[in-house]
C-alpha cells in the first residue's frame, strides 16, 4: 500500500511512503501530517535561493492548474512521460484517455500496439531510473507532508469481531453477511450453490476467505499538525542592522558621525574652490 497526498502518482516513481499491508490481517495505521508554509520575506528570494515551487510567484507546465496543482512528484511523472512518448511515438490506452495525460501528449500521439507497449514500458522504466531532468521538479514551498506507520496488526481470525469461535451457525457470522449480501452481486440461489458442501464445515470454510481479504484502517493519532514556516536566513533589515552594528562597534561609527562626515567633507570641497578661486 502506497500512502501519498493529493495530486501524487503513488506507484510510478516509487517516492512514496510504502506500507506493508498482508492478507488475512485487519491493520491499524497511524498517519501524521506536517504543514510547511512560508513568510513573505522567504517569498521575495530569488528561486536559485528558494529552492522550491511558490504558487502564484514561479512559472509552471500547462500540465497543472487549479484543477491539477503542480507537485514535485507528478513533475517526474511528466517530465519521464514527455521523454517516453517522444521515443515510441504513443502512449498506453489507459492514459490516452486520462485528462492529466492528454494535456501533455500531442496531437500526433497514437494509442500503442503490442510492440508500441513494449516500447512504452521499457522507457518509462529507464527514464524512472535515468532520472533525467528530475533535478528541475522542485517541491512546493507551501505543503502538507503525511508520514504513517502500521500501528497494530491482527490476525482476523482472532480478532474478537471476526473470531471463528464466536459462532457455531454460519449465516449468523459477520463476514457471511458482508461477502454473501443477498442485495449484492451475489445472489443468495448462487450463495447456497457455492456452500453447499461447505455447511458441515462453515470454520474452514470461512478460514479461507478470511485469508484473501485484508481490513485497513487509518487514524490520526492527533487533533494537532505540526507546521514548518520557512523563513530567509538574513533579511535585509538584518543586513542593515549588522552593517551598522559592525561600524558601530569597531570604528565607534554612527548617524551623527555620518552627518559629521558629510559635513566637513562639503566644507573641504569649499575651501579647495575658494583658495583656487
Amino acid at each position: 500500500m502506497y500512502v501519498h497526498k493529493r495530486g501524487m502518482s503513488p506507484n510510478l516513481l516509487k517516492s512514496t511512503l510504502t506500507l506493508e499491508v498482508k492478507k488475512g490481517y485487519e491493520t491499524a495505521i497511524s498517519v501524521e501530517a506536517v504543514m510547511f508554509g512560508s513568510s513573505s520575506d522567504f517569498a521575495q528570494m530569488s528561486f536559485e535561493k528558494r529552492q522550491c515551487y511558490l504558487e502564484g510567484v514561479d512559472s509552471k507546465s500547462p500540465a497543472f492548474d487549479d484543477e491539477y496543482p503542480y507537485d514535485d512528484v507528478m513533475c517526474k511523472v511528466e517530465k519521464a512521460y514527455r521523454a517516453t512518448i517522444t521515443v515510441c511515438q504513443c502512449t498506453l490506452w489507459s492514459l490516452f484517455f486520462d485528462p492529466w495525460y492528454s494535456r501533455i501528449k500531442s496531437k500526433e500521439t497514437k494509442i500503442c500496439d503490442f510492440f508500441g507497449t513494449i516500447c512504452f514500458h521499457e522507457q518509462w522504466k529507464n527514464q524512472t531510473i535515468q532520472a533525467k531532468g528530475f533535478k528541475e521538479c522542485y517541491p512546493r514551498c507551501d505543503d502538507v507532508y503525511y508520514t504513517g506507520r502500521i500501528k497494530q496488526q491482527k490476525s482476523l481470525e482472532t480478532t474478537s469481531r471476526f473470531s471463528l469461535n464466536q459462532t457455531t451457525d454460519i449465516t449468523e457470522f459477520l463476514l457471511y453477511k458482508y461477502i454473501f449480501d443477498p442485495k449484492s452481486l451475489l445472489n443468495r440461489s448462487f450463495v447456497n450453490y457455492l456452500m453447499h458442501d461447505q455447511v458441515s464445515k462453515p470454520q474452514e470454510f470461512l478460514k479461507k476467505r478470511l485469508n484473501q481479504i485484508a481490513i485497513v484502517h487509518f487514524n490520526f493519532d492527533s487533533a494537532f499538525v505540526t507546521k514548518v514556516t520557512k523563513d530567509a536566513k538574513v533579511t535585509t533589515a538584518d543586513y542593515l542592522s549588522n552593517i551598522g552594528g559592525t561600524l558601530g562597534l569597531c570604528t565607534g561609527f554612527s548617524i551623527i558621525s555620518l552627518a559629521e562626515v558629510i559635513y566637513w567633507g562639503l566644507m573641504v570641497v569649499l575651501a579647495l574652490g575658494n583658495n583656487r578661486r
